[in-house]
């Protein structure tokens, strides 16, 4: 299931190597978003929020095309890994 995100870029970082503990590497990058929010029965506008998403290995070059006070969305899924 994939996820959508709205938002006004405020920030999009620089790519880095990240090392792994087999001693490989990959890379990641960050973009922070302004994301505006409404309460849906008055109107009236929360504080901004601010979320953060990683694009990692060969989806940190998808954001070479942004800049920061451009309106995005965003369509992501959430992965993880069990931990012990």
């Amino acid at each position: 299931m994939a996820y959508e995100i709205l938002g006004t870029v405020e920030l999009i970082g620089n790519t880095e190597s990240i090392p792994t503990k087999s001693g490989g590497t990959f890379n990641k990058r960050v973009i922070i978003l302004k994301q505006r929010r409404f309460d849906q029965n008055t109107g009236q506008e929360f504080e901004p929020n601010f979320p953060k998403l990683e694009f990692v290995n060969n989806n940190t070059s998808k954001l070479d095309n942004f800049k920061a006070g451009d309106r995005v969305k965003i369509r992501y899924d959430i992965n993880g890994t069990k931990s012990t």
